[in-house]
């Protein structure tokens, strides 16, 4: 896949591999109803891997059984690998890189929607339940870490 923005070098990357690196859903002692209102919270972080010419997305995500109550029914973590064919057009010095953050947001967005499918198979088999989570804009998550700092 390219992306290119109109005043950046085209982008040619591909997903190389998912890894889930945390998995745990426990039964809530109520259960859960089809129209429970869960909640949630979400981590996300970026790595840059120059030795291998890629971008490493985490996302994790903690489930609740509801949003006030933070009694805990599943959590999971994952990293998505992206492959950069071009990473090395991009690194300015040694540890120090320039990709555009819309292209950051996009796969932090494709990492996320890839955690909803999962978490949509193994909740089911465990909490008898399809545990969906909500449809969020990443971007916004981004622009409320960068005013945080």
């Amino acid at each position: 896949m390219k992306q290119e923005l109109k005043t950046q070098k085209p982008i040619e990357f591909r997903l190389r591999s998912i890894q889930i690196t945390k998995c745990s859903f426990q039964k809530p002692k109520k259960a859960i109803l089809e129209d429970q209102e869960l909640g949630f919270s979400f981590v996300f972080g970026v790595q840059f891997d120059e030795e291998n010419g890629g971008i490493n997305i985490e996302v994790g995500a903690n489930i609740y059984f509801s949003p006030k109550q933070k009694v805990g029914i599943g959590e999971i973590k994952m990293v998505n690998s992206f492959a950069v064919n071009n990473f090395k057009d991009f690194v300015l010095k040694k540890n120090q890189f320039e990709f555009p953050e819309d292209f950051i947001v996009m796969l932090m967005s494709i990492s996320f929607s890839t955690l909803r499918g999962i978490i949509v198979e193994k909740s089911a088999s465990t909490l008898q339940y399809q545990v969906i989570l909500p449809v969020i804009n990443v971007k916004e998550i981004v622009d409320k870490q960068k005013a945080e700092k």
